[in-house]
C-alpha cells in the first residue's frame, strides 16, 4: 500500500470478536462473507466440502478444470449473524446445492444470495443459472445466470448485486466468446439487480479491468476496487467511475476505505477457482 501520509501507521485496526457457531452438523467453513447487516456464510459437513470445490481431467494426468455444476448435489446450512453476534440469527438447509465454488450474501429482503464462481455456456443449453436466491425456508424460488469467473460478489442496502470477474469472467471461457456470446463480466465489474437483471457494467471496450483482484462495497452502495494490471484504485459512485493510481500495489485480495483513504490488503491473492 502507499506509504502513509507523514510516515504515521494508518493502517486498518480489527478486533477479535469471536469464532462464528456453526449449526450442529455443519461444521466445515465453505465460504463467508460480510453482509451489510453482518456475516454470512455458507458450511457443509466435512465430507461434502469437496464436491463444491471440485475439478476433472480430460485425460488422466492431464489438465484438470473446474466444474460448474455439483455432481455430489451436497447439503449445505447457510447461517446469518447479526451485527457481531456469533451465533447463527438465521439458518436456511439446502439438501442439495447445484453450483460450484460458491459466493454468498444476503438479498434485501433478507433471503440468501448464492452464486457459483463458474458457469458454462453451450450450444445445447446456452447459459447455466449459477445464481440462486434462497428463502429462509430453505427454498430456492429464483435462479438466473451472473455469467462466468465470478471473484467477487456483494450486496449494497438498496439490493444492488456488485459482482467483480477474474480473468476468464471477462476475456471468455467455457463457451463464452466462443462459440457463444460475449462474457457477461466483460466489463470486470458489472451491477445486478435482485432478479438478476444486468442493470449496469464498466465499459467492456475500456479494457479498465483485466481481472479484479479486491473489490468493495459500503453500505450505501458505492463499489471500490483494485484491478489488474496497474492496480489503481477505481471509485464507482452513482455510476461514475474515478480511476486513482496508486503505488506499490501488487495483486491485492481486499480493499476497504475510511474517507478519501484505500488501504489494500495483500499480495496474498485469494483462491481463484
Amino acid at each position: 500500500m502507499p506509504e502513509p501520509a507523514g510516515g504515521k501507521d494508518h493502517c486498518p485496526r480489527v478486533r477479535y470478536r469471536g469464532e462464528l457457531q456453526a449449526p450442529p452438523g455443519y461444521g466445515t467453513l465453505v465460504t463467508a462473507a460480510v453482509s451489510v447487516s453482518g456475516p454470512v456464510a455458507i458450511l457443509s459437513s466435512a465430507d461434502s466440502d469437496a464436491g463444491l470445490h471440485a475439478r476433472y481431467e480430460q485425460r488422466p494426468g492431464g489438465a484438470s478444470f473446474p466444474r460448474t455444476a455439483s455432481v455430489t448435489r451436497p447439503a449445505v446450512a447457510l447461517a446469518a449473524y447479526e451485527g457481531s453476534g456469533t451465533v447463527p440469527a438465521r439458518v436456511a438447509r439446502v439438501r442439495a446445492l447445484p453450483v460450484t465454488f460458491p459466493h454468498v450474501d444476503l438479498l434485501a429482503d433478507g433471503s440468501f444470495l448464492v452464486a457459483g464462481g463458474r458457469c458454462a455456456w453451450t450450444p445445447a443449453g446456452g447459459p447455466e443459472r449459477n445464481a440462486l436466491a434462497i428463502d429462509q425456508n430453505s427454498r430456492i424460488f429464483r435462479r438466473g445466470c451472473l455469467g462466468d469467473g465470478i471473484q467477487h460478489l456483494q450486496v449494497a442496502a438498496d439490493g444492488t448485486i456488485s459482482a467483480g470477474y477474474f480473468d476468464e469472467g471477462v476475456l471468455g471461457n467455457l463457451g463464452w466468446s466462443g462459440p457463444g456470446p460475449v462474457p457477461l463480466g466483460a466489463g470486470g465489474i458489472v451491477a445486478w439487480s435482485p432478479d438478476f437483471e444486468k442493470t449496469w457494467e464498466l465499459d467492456p471496450e475500456a479494457g479498465l479491468v483485466c481481472d479484479c483482484y479486491a473489490l468493495n462495497v459500503t453500505p450505501a452502495g458505492e463499489v471500490l476496487a483494485c484491478p489488474y494490471r496497474d492496480f489503481p484504485v477505481v471509485r464507482i459512485r452513482d455510476r461514475q467511475v474515478t480511476v486513482t493510481p496508486a503505488n506499490s500495489i501488487s495483486g491485492p485480495a481486499g480493499i476497504i476505505a475510511s474517507g478519501e483513504r484505500a488501504p489494500s490488503s495483500g499480495p496474498t491473492r485469494t483462491r481463484r477457482c
